[in-house]
């Protein structure tokens, strides 16, 4: 049986960015530019008004319609970039297959979202019954938890042993919940100590980079100050403050992307080394390496 190599794979998933910046960061400048740019555009011409002054009817149809296909869009998109950054860590062509790739991640995904929904649905029959079976004092609430409880855990860990799905997808792996299913058995307690650090670093990053998109939007506040204190226009004080804060989210959201990314994509790796071997392989059967001493 293989086992997860629990630092290795951080430590490559938190230098992917880094290392694959070409050619993943001028595809993500472009998906996260034009989506962050086109959120300020709007918020600027007033097509998302404020809370207070919103209105039920405010958006007309044709401006629903448009909303709804750049929704679509920017969705497509998205996908299509996260199956690529899997295939380019995993070292097979990006080019070819990226749209079955994408298809067949966004199957899988909605795959995935159903069985999530399933397990949450148990948690929640679990739960009640035991809360009513125990009468409604106060020791029927505490089984109540304590069942819910396990069973959210149970629920957790079905997620844990099925997200590595994601990846085998992008790379057209033949039926990629049940691989991941398979590579992960025995390395449950390994792969909820690995997402339990995945979540801790990646969680610091996340707030260093939004103190400083914080800091950003902070100066765009006052930008008019800034201005009578340099004594340059304050139009032009605010586009510079505004392309900071664009680059700053831009950056903190590909590094973000990538890393999980590629947290997945080398923890399917280490467990199944073919599976970035043999590009778009899909008539292949999956193979699961096993040691013996």
């Amino acid at each position: 049986m293989v086992k997860l190599p629990v630092f290795d794979v951080l430590g490559k998933a938190f230098v992917a960015p880094f290392k694959f910046a070409w050619p993943l960061l001028p595809a993500y400048i472009v998906l996260f530019g034009t989506l962050f740019g086109a959120l300020a555009l709007g918020a600027a011409s007033g097509v998302f008004p404020a809370e207070d002054t919103a209105d039920a009817g405010f958006l007309d149809q044709g401006l629903l319609t448009t909303i709804g296909v750049l929704f679509i869009g920017f969705y497509l998109a998205g996908v299509a970039l996260v199956v690529l950054t899997h295939r380019v860590i995993s070292d097979v062509p990006a080019g070819p297959r990226i749209l079955a790739g994408t298809l067949n991640y966004i199957l899988t995904s909605i795959l995935l979202a159903l069985i999530g929904i399933l397990a949450f649905l148990l948690v929640g029959i679990l739960t009640g019954a035991a809360s009513t079976f125990a009468g409604g004092d106060g020791e029927v609430n505490v089984m109540g938890y304590l069942i819910g409880g396990v069973a959210s855990l149970l629920a957790f860990v079905l997620g844990v042993r099925l997200f590595l799905a994601l990846p085998a997808a992008a790379l057209l792996r033949p039926k990629p919940i049940r691989l991941s299913w398979q590579v992960t058995r025995g390395n449950t307690l390994r792969l909820l100590g690995a997402w339990f650090l995945y979540f801790i670093l990646i969680v610091a990053i996340s707030m260093a980079g939004f103190l400083l998109v914080g800091g950003t939007e902070a100066l765009m506040g006052n930008a008019e100050g800034l201005a009578g204190a340099t004594g340059a226009p304050a139009d032009n004080v605010l586009g510079a403050i505004g392309a900071g804060w664009l680059i700053v989210n831009v950056v903190v959201n590909y590094y973000v992307a990538v890393a999980g990314a590629a947290f997945l994509t080398y923890s399917l790796i280490a467990l199944t080394p073919a599976a970035g071997a043999t590009p778009d392989a899909a008539e292949d059967t999956p193979t699961i390496v096993t040691v013996t001493k």
